[in-house]
């Protein structure tokens, strides 16, 4: 069965870049419909977090897609937890249920008791499909053999109680299109819960939320699929637990007339940007530019570069006019900063860090996030190797790995993490924390702006034996005067965890600029902070 449309976009374009996805496996090219990922049979997926917060039952989510297409009856599920060789738990449970939905999931939670360490995470699936029995183990994906789940369990909570975690760049199931889609509201919060987030922002694809239902191209002028994911989020902010951020990653002009992407959070109307969406041949230019979008907003609303550094492919320059963010872009007043990490540190992030603090050094006040881009990914994603050929799975950009944390200065809620985000006053890490605070007159926080002069500094560095032991903290000032950043305090510890406070008080004042910190850990995990401001009275 091909797709129910036909896609002006030329084949070769939807299967020559990266997907970074759960693997949508039935578009065939229309010529030469050869797939060897193709099978009649829905997307079958069992998922996990990749870590667990210690106390928190385990949630398994099944999620099957297109059974409208290609019926199934669902027979059973059986999963079971292993560790050093031992069997932990055993769960078995049946359906019998026939399954004819385009969307289908169900979220099983596992409440036995986890040792802390790896646990592999057995889930296999039996089913009937088209008269045939068949039982599949994590997925159903041709080209990839089976493998088990792993989940990390936790020996402690993640550091620190001075903020709220969350995952600032993360696809839900109204990101649907011919290569991708990922994961239900539903499932995407009860994981978000055991990985011990407090909010993930739900950033669909501004070229899927404008589209018919059931459709990958066709655009409907009544947006009924962005006001139903606008209106599930109210929802499901209603039952508590952790807070969903209604946010749209729209694909916006740079100032070479060329398509990237901008996150905007809270934006109470649909932004359209169709321009690499591959629904239309050689219309690649996107409705708006980044300026125009950053006029738009409002008080109370946010806007952060996507990604802003990663490599753009040749194909994708030049079959998608997709670009880079050009300085002038990166400078623009109403964008609060740059989503800095995407799913994992890279040897490239370094340099990056050096473009940040170029523009801090020249007084502008940007700042650094910390997204994973995942789509619907919770333990592992597939992604397409060779065009209908391969695929692979590996564990990078799943939700969670890295974080956002902002300070606590009230209860959580959305208005208050976005506005948090926004002055600035927040981490970035993928295990260990930094608190990093001045104290002259009173007490200043990330964010803040201290008076230049003589003043105490206090950097509290925390990790457990989890994310390894705190190899090196480092605290660098910022000069506007001199325009360069310079290390003004370096330590190292043998502790595995070190949870106590450090003082300097400095000899000659600081002058104008900005403090921040970073941290490394033995086992190679990161935490950096935002500035605080110094600005002489």
């Amino acid at each position: 069965m091909l797709l129910p449309e036909i896609i002006p976009f030329p084949d070769f374009v939807l299967h020559s870049l990266p997907v970074i996805t759960y693997l949508e496996m039935h578009y065939r090219f229309r010529f030469f419909p050869f797939s060897r990922y193709f099978r009649r049979e829905p997307e079958i997926i069992a998922d996990a977090p990749h870590r667990l917060q210690p106390g928190q039952p385990l949630p398994v989510t099944v999620l099957i897609k297109d059974a409208n297409r290609f019926p199934i009856l669902l027979e059973s599920v059986h999963i079971s937890g292993r560790a050093a060789g031992e069997i932990l738990f055993t769960l078995e449970k049946s359906y019998q249920q026939h399954i004819t939905a385009e969307w289908f999931h169900d979220l099983i939670h596992i409440e036995d008791q986890l040792p802390p360490g790896v646990v592999e995470i057995i889930v296999e699936l039996g089913y009937r499909c088209a008269g045939r029995r068949k039982k599949i183990r994590t997925h159903n994906v041709a080209t990839s053999p089976s493998f088990n789940l792993s989940v990390r369990v936790g020996e402690s909570a993640w550091p620190n109680d001075d903020y709220y975690w969350g995952d600032l760049h993360y696809h839900s199931n109204y990101t649907e299109d011919y290569v991708e889609f990922g994961a239900p509201l539903e499932a995407t919060k009860a994981t978000a819960a055991a990985l011990g987030l407090d909010f993930v922002a739900i950033s669909d694809h501004s070229y899927d939320l404008d589209n018919e239902n059931g459709s990958w191209t066709a655009n409907d002028p009544d947006l009924k699929k962005w006001r139903r994911s606008r209106k599930a989020i109210e929802i499901a902010n209603q039952d508590g637990g952790p807070r969903l951020l209604p946010a749209e990653e729209v694909t916006v002009r740079n100032c070479a007339d060329r398509n990237v992407h901008l996150l905007v959070f809270n934006h109470p109307e649909f932004i359209p940007g169709s321009g690499d969406g591959a629904e239309r041949w050689q219309r690649v230019h996107s409705e708006y530019s980044i300026a125009q979008v950053l006029g738009r907003l409002n008080p109370g609303e946010l806007a952060l570069a996507a990604h802003p550094f990663a490599a753009v492919a040749p194909l994708e320059r030049l079959l998608l006019n997709r670009g880079s963010w050009q300085p002038d872009d990166r400078r623009l007043s109403g964008l609060s900063g740059y989503q800095i990490i995407n799913g994992e540190w890279t040897d490239a992030t370094a340099d990056w860090i050096e473009v940040w603090t170029e523009e801090l050094l020249h007084g502008r006040r940007k700042f650094i996030y910390a997204g994973n881009d995942a789509h619907g990914n919770f333990n592992y994603f597939h992604q397409i190797k060779m065009p209908m050929i391969t695929t692979h799975h590996h564990r990078r950009q799943i939700l969670g790995k890295w974080r956002t944390g902002v300070l606590k200065t009230g209860p959580l809620s959305v208005n208050q993490i976005l506005s948090a985000l926004r002055q600035g006053r927040c981490i970035i890490s993928d295990g260990p924390v930094i608190k990093l605070k001045v104290q002259q007159e009173r007490e200043y926080n990330l964010g803040d702006t201290v008076p230049a002069g003589k003043f105490d500094w206090l950097c509290r560095c925390t990790s457990t034996e989890e994310f390894g032991s705190l190899q090196q903290v480092q605290l660098f000032h910022g000069s506007l005067q001199s325009h360069t950043e310079r290390l003004i305090f370096s330590r190292s510890w043998e502790r595995t965890v070190f949870d106590d406070s450090c003082q300097q008080t400095g000899n000659q004042p600081l002058d104008s600029g900005y403090l921040r910190a970073e941290l490394i850990t033995r086992a190679g995990h990161r935490c950096l902070t935002n500035p605080i401001w110094i600005e002489d009275e």
